[in-house]
């Protein structure tokens, strides 16, 4: 889990000391990216934000393993949550305005929250109390999904080549194991 992590943190690095190189080497890049706004503290918001999705979906990643016995099934539930947390790409348009109601509910719902709140931080139409009330459900929801997928993840290797039933799973949830 930490491995993954720390090599797309690795990544973003690269990417930050070469396109930071590239802008004081060329005067004509630097201008563009003095002109986007991107700089040192939208790059921590970025790490800031891509440590507590990647928390959370890696807490979901274990929870979903450990229910499912076969790869290929956890591979196709694990879709459902990829294309949940992109889903703010496919309504872009909703955060041009400050009053769509579906812009918040993006913020609030923990898996569409990251994308969504670097949007609303791009465009600047909602308001900064609501990002702030975002990042907290976000944080609850990370520690809330981490302890349950110990807990499942634990109740799954005790039930070593088979599938938990749901019961099984709200069993781990309550009482910690099988």
């Amino acid at each position: 889990m930490f491995g993954l992590g720390a090599i797309g943190l690795t990544q973003v690095a690269v990417w930050s000391v070469v396109g930071g190189g590239m802008a004081y080497i060329q005067t004509d890049i630097s201008d563009f990216i003095a002109a986007s706004g991107v700089g040192i503290f939208e790059l921590v918001r970025f790490i800031g934000l891509y440590i507590l999705a990647y928390l959370m979906f890696s807490g979901l990643a274990i929870s979903v393993g450990a229910i499912f016995s076969a790869e290929q099934e956890a591979r196709q539930f694990a879709v459902i949550f990829n294309l949940l947390a992109i889903l703010p790409i496919g309504f872009i348009s909703v955060f041009f305005s400050s009053d769509n109601v579906f812009a918040y509910l993006f913020l609030l719902f923990p898996i569409t929250s990251p994308l969504a709140i670097l949007m609303v931080l791009s465009f600047g139409t909602i308001s900064i109390a609501w990002v702030y009330v975002s990042i907290l459900i976000l944080i609850i929801s990370l520690l809330v999904i981490m302890w349950g997928g110990a807990r499942i993840f634990r109740a799954g290797m005790l039930m070593y080549g088979q599938r938990l039933t749901v019961k099984q799973v709200w069993r781990a949830l309550r009482l910690g194991g099988t």
